[in-house]
């Protein structure tokens, strides 16, 4: 599901004065949200490429199935990680992850790359940012999220749920709602809701959310958030932000505790946060794609 939502974070960070979109999804678990928009769930061996053809922009988030590509004749932008698939037929690339660079691409393909080019603001959806501020208080709940499915074999949700137990109340988002038998286990459990709707309508103390777009909607929310990963890629990126102390791990935050500075550091995540976006000097996707197609209304 997290491609969905950063394919859909991307299109409706698009100005609507310029563009219009409909999404095909080869997608097994639906969320409520999507039906705000106009999609198609199809299979991608069936989908008519001649109807795809006449998009003047495709946008293309699978790590499946990139072979269509190479039968697609309009433009492409593929939002990547890392390029750590291997080139792919596309004429733009999206990689707003923090630790990537343009030399891992094709020099010959529109790169953008830098997590500058994370698409969230008031508009978008589905997350979006407020004008909240971050607060720290001791009182106040950890979120723990684990992915569209909160995929049990990548991680022990019973462990998590009870180690954090330590530290305050805990809230569990399920947006697929999958994860019922830990109801009973957590102070509250999110069903049907984006981590934006969360971060806004609820004070966080601080959260542990795994997938690679979370961390990004974290940071834009300035939530300080732990170290957690599910594959290399995800490893490869987190550790990233360990290097730049963006986030701290499971035995650290126990120390910080212990030394009553669990606070000041957090609040020491948080401001670091506030820059995190740095668009000085920068255009923003939808900027580019204006300019890219040479439109006008």
């Amino acid at each position: 599901m997290g491609h969905l939502v950063r394919t859909t974070q991307l299109l409706t960070s698009l100005d609507p004065k310029y563009f219009n979109f409909k999404i095909f999804g080869q997608i097994k678990s639906v969320p409520t949200w999507l039906d705000n928009f106009d999609h198609e769930i199809i299979d991608f061996e069936e989908i008519d490429l001649n109807l795809i053809n006449e998009y003047d922009l495709v946008v293309f988030d699978s790590y499946w199935n990139r072979n269509i590509l190479n039968k697609i004749t309009t433009k492409k932008l593929i939002i990547d990680d890392l390029n750590h698939l291997g080139g792919s037929d596309a004429d733009i690339v999206l990689d707003y992850n923090f630790g990537s660079q343009k030399e891992l691409y094709d020099e010959e393909k529109q790169l953008l790359v830098g997590p500058e080019f994370f698409p969230i603001s008031k508009d978008s959806f589905p997350e979006f940012i407020t004008d909240k501020q971050y607060i720290y208080n001791d009182s106040y709940p950890i979120l723990l999220s684990f992915g569209g499915v909160s995929d049990q074999n990548l991680i022990d949700i019973s462990y998590e749920i009870e180690f954090f137990e330590n530290f305050g109340d805990v809230y569990l988002m399920d947006p697929l709602n999958k994860l019922e038998k830990y109801e009973k286990k957590v102070k509250k459990r999110f069903i049907n809701k984006s981590l934006s709707e969360v971060f806004s309508s609820e004070n966080i103390k601080f959260c542990k959310v795994a997938g690679g777009t979370s961390k990004y909607i974290a940071i834009a929310h300035k939530i300080p958030f732990l170290y957690v990963y599910r594959n290399e890629v995800e490893k490869f990126l987190i550790d990233k932000m360990v290097e730049k102390q963006l986030t701290i791990k499971d035995d650290e935050i126990i120390n910080f505790q212990n030394l009553d500075v669990l606070e000041k550091k957090m609040n020491e995540l948080s401001k670091k946060y506030s820059s995190f976006f740095d668009k000085s000097n920068k255009v923003s996707v939808n900027e580019f794609l204006i300019n890219y197609f040479n439109v006008s209304i």
